[in-house]
């Protein structure tokens, strides 16, 4: 689904086709937050081979688009090498934003290749100029529904700033959304501990590989 198709998805679930109170900037703020939630849970799982160009204990990920974490890294790595362990001796850090790889007691040297893979924040095509949409068929109800829950949410937090609104339209609408986004978030806590960690460097072990 893109984001006007949530969007009609998520006024199913509020009962309010003509976005009378709901506003399309409420409904992708919420589709916003209900989309960080779902990436940590469920991410989009990648692979990248990346080739060092000056010696260097740290490595700049600034090509990788829309990584959140590194689950593993061989290095240095060959095409064709037998299956080894992951190094475990790096960490991942963040300066100005961008996601940086450090190696302890080494260097990443020059005209040697690193393979990782890593996680990665969904998109929705439309919403925030993404190109497409990555959330698996599957799982688009669920988004909807979270991203209905935070909007009644937001929607009540409003209520309790105007004057003279129905404190039981607004206690109500504040219940409605809470139960949507603890059901959202029930759901990708069932997720996540389905999700296996990646045990090798090729495609036929662990996680099913994006292309």
């Amino acid at each position: 689904m893109n984001q006007s198709e949530f969007h009609t998805r998520i006024q199913l679930f509020l009962q309010d086709p003509d976005s009378t109170r709901f506003s399309s900037a409420l409904l992708d703020s919420a589709l916003r937050q209900a989309l960080n939630h779902f990436s940590l849970a469920v991410p989009r799982i990648h692979k990248t081979e990346l080739m060092v160009i000056v010696d260097s204990s740290e490595y700049t990920l600034n090509t990788v688009s829309g990584l959140t974490q590194v689950l593993a890294l061989w290095y240095p790595w060959c095409e064709g090498d037998l299956p080894t362990p992951p190094l475990q001796e790096w960490y991942l850090y963040w300066q100005s934003g961008v996601p940086v790889l450090r190696l302890r007691d080494r260097i990443f040297e020059e005209g040697t290749a690193l393979k990782l893979f890593y996680a990665a924040n969904h998109t929705i095509q439309g919403l925030d100029d993404a190109e497409s949409s990555s959330i698996p068929e599957g799982l688009q109800e669920t988004l909807a529904l979270g991203a209905a829950g935070k909007a009644a949410l937001m929607r009540a937090a409003h209520l309790v700033e105007s004057v003279g609104s129905p404190a039981s339209d607004r206690d109500q609408l504040f219940q409605l959304g809470q139960l949507w986004w603890q059901g959202f978030k029930a759901r990708l806590s069932e997720f996540k501990r389905m999700s296996p960690a990646p045990t090798g460097p090729f495609d036929e072990f662990g996680w099913e590989i994006e292309p």
